[in-house]
């Protein structure tokens, strides 16, 4: 009996056969199937090439930013900002403090504020000053003063638009905004301009006078003076009264008004009060001395004193003390008022003078 294991000749011959037609079938679809894959990666590389190149600039990445700094990174300092000039709208001097250069001599005057007077500069022997007008319209003022003496001086009051002044002791000179002076004039200030061609002619300096010689008036002219003027004699002022003579009352007023101007004129010579100690004849008896004719002494001063009698007189039989100041000694009465005044006006000299009779 047969092996069943076993294949016979012809067996391993049919199997071989068999093996090889199956391969030969199976390179047959391995080839088909290669040449359909060459053909589906050609379709797929060119269709990948032009969606590819087709989406490129879709599919790029992103680009990646540099850092941005923080507060803490250190960066470059911003430049600060050119400031813009500031345009003036008026002379920059009128907006500072006076002072003693500012001020215009005190005959010089106008249409302006003193108080606001403010030197620009000098140009060939003219001081300029501006000033603010008093006018409401006239709000500016330009003043030209010679620097040699006030003499001379010319002023104008008006706008910035153009406000001139000309004078022949000054020449000529504009005040007005920047940039608007006169074609050739030269600028002393951005407000101020110079006409360089105008005239000037010098004030002529006033002749010094020579010095009055000095006044030799002296105590010894003052007595001449006053002894000059003459004693009052009493007469009665009320016609009612007994003694009563018009004319005499006439002439001792004149004689009271002239010393009152003597005393004047030389308290203002001698540089000093002045105290004049004249008579008055009574025309009664003085009973103290026996004299017939009673003598009264009256003082006259260049300015007012509060000095008063201070003695009582008897004349016949009646004590006179209304009578002012008088006295009947002179030198007494120079010796009480010397020793007031120096009392009451201590450091004040004064000059006393007793007429003659």
């Amino acid at each position: 009996m047969d092996n069943p294991t076993e294949l016979r000749a012809d067996e391993v011959h049919a199997l071989g056969e068999a093996i090889v037609r199956g391969a030969t079938r199976l390179e047959a679809k391995r080839l088909r199937r290669r040449n359909i894959a060459a053909g589906s990666i050609a379709v797929a590389m060119i269709v990948g090439v032009a969606g590819a190149a087709f989406a490129a600039p879709y599919l790029l990445p992103a680009p990646i930013a540099g850092p941005t700094p923080t507060t803490t990174e250190s960066t470059s300092p911003t430049p600060a900002p050119t400031p813009t000039p500031t345009v003036a709208t008026e002379p920059l001097q009128l907006s500072v403090a006076q002072t003693e250069a500012d001020l215009v001599p005190d005959d010089v005057t106008g249409a302006f504020d003193r108080s606001t007077t403010r030197l620009v500069g000098i140009d060939e022997g003219t001081v300029h000053f501006v000033a603010r007008g008093t006018a409401a319209d006239a709000p500016y003022c330009l003043v030209l003063v010679p620097e040699t003496g006030s003499a001379g001086w010319a002023a104008a009051c008006g706008t910035l638009a153009g406000t001139r002044v000309q004078g022949p002791a000054v020449g000529e000179s504009q005040l007005s905004l920047p940039g608007t002076s006169p074609e050739g004039w030269r600028a002393l200030d951005g407000f101020v301009s110079v006409n360089p061609n105008a005239s000037k002619t010098p004030v002529d300096s006033p002749q010094t006078e020579a010095p009055p010689p000095p006044d030799e008036y002296g105590v010894a002219q003052l007595q001449t003076e006053l002894d000059g003027i003459g004693a009052d004699v009493a007469a009665a002022y009320d016609t009612t009264q007994p003694g009563y003579d018009p004319t005499q009352f006439q002439q001792n007023q004149s004689r009271q008004a002239q010393t009152e101007a003597l005393a004047a004129q030389a308290s203002q010579r001698l540089g000093g009060p002045v105290a004049l100690i004249r008579p008055t004849y009574v025309g009664f008896p003085d009973e103290a001395t026996g004299a017939p004719n009673s003598v009264m002494w009256w003082v006259v001063t260049s300015q007012p004193t509060e000095f008063a009698f201070s003695y009582v007189h008897r004349v016949n039989g009646t004590d006179w003390t209304g009578w002012g100041q008088g006295d009947r000694n002179a030198e007494m009465l120079a010796q009480r008022l010397t020793t007031w005044l120096a009392q009451n006006q201590p450091g004040v000299n004064w000059t006393i003078v007793i007429q003659s009779h």
